[in-house]
């Protein structure tokens, strides 16, 4: 016997929301009558949920009530909130792993994913009505207006944007993580050791969050690297890597990532005077930054 509540409930278990028209997730926030863009971006409890929101402890509120969501190298993950709640935003900041910064703001997505017209595919949905989505962006640098630049996007027809943007970055440079076989680090207050002079054996930069972890691994790989060089060559030394310089660099104002130099000996953070400067009209600036030392230091020995 045919039973049509059975064979709907079949096909909606079978749907994917990547599939054309099918359901969207999410949509804890209002719907805004009426369902434009210009009413969504206005809507007043959305603005009265930005300018009210408290400031959660250890953090400083970076900027507020803005149109745009934060676009930079260092972002993390997200998630969708239930309620435009930046108590919960810190929290899921403060249990991910180099999350120093995050940006809350509500969503105007598509109810329905979105189709193009296709002659071949009687689905078609380019349009369809809104949904509101509470969501939580997490960074793994500091926020601030100027990184504000994600004001929405078309899918098919649909205009999705941005309202009632607010960022939160650690009121304090948040503790660098402790490293396998390397001794505490030690902050350099911002500023980066730029030259090292005879001691300096390299650089590379790494985009995204600010991970000194990675600078370990390039660490590891050129002593692996000289070491085997300088075997192949009937050396008894070869020339070690005792510990680096990690700092997340920030270009006009936007973070980029981690760059990493080695050097062959311990260095104290007094020879970090690098705050910055100007490449033609670019300004790249240092934002957080750590020495690292090998617990045990290499005399080069093979």
């Amino acid at each position: 016997m045919y039973e049509p509540s059975i064979q709907t409930t079949l096909i909606h278990s079978l749907t994917k929301p990547q599939d054309e028209c099918a359901p969207q997730p999410g949509g804890y926030g209002p719907h805004v009558e009426p369902d434009t863009v210009e009413a969504f971006e206005s809507y007043p409890p959305f603005h009265a949920d930005a300018q009210s929101a408290m400031t959660p402890t250890n953090y400083t509120n970076s900027f507020r009530d803005l149109n745009a969501s934060i676009s930079q190298n260092s972002y993390l993950t997200y998630k969708v909130l239930s309620s435009y709640s930046v108590p919960d935003c810190a929290s899921f900041c403060d249990t991910t792993d180099l999350c120093t910064a995050f940006n809350i703001y509500l969503e105007r997505d598509p109810a329905l994913n979105p189709s193009s017209d296709d002659s071949s595919n009687s689905t078609y949905c380019p349009n369809p009505p809104s949904i509101t989505n509470y969501k939580c962006s997490l960074f793994g640098s500091s926020v601030n207006a100027t990184a504000a630049t994600n004001n929405g996007q078309y899918r098919a027809d649909f205009h999705v944007v941005i309202a009632a943007s607010n960022g939160y970055s650690k009121a304090t440079v948040a503790p660098a993580p402790s490293l396998s076989g390397y001794a505490d680090p030690k902050n350099c207050n911002g500023a980066a050791i730029s030259a090292g002079g005879s001691y300096a054996m390299g650089s590379k930069f790494f985009p995204g969050p600010f991970n000194p972890l990675l600078c370990s691994i390039y660490a590891k790989a050129q002593n692996d690297k000289n070491k085997h060089v300088a075997q192949a060559s009937g050396h008894k030394s070869f020339t070690p890597v005792n510990s680096f310089n990690a700092y997340m660099v920030l270009k006009n104002g936007f973070a980029q990532g981690t760059y990493c130099v080695l050097f062959d000996t311990k260095l104290s953070v007094e020879y970090a005077g690098y705050t910055g400067g100007w490449a033609k009209n670019d300004f790249f600036g240092v934002e957080t930054s750590f020495t690292y030392a090998l617990s045990v230091q290499l005399d080069g020995s093979l």
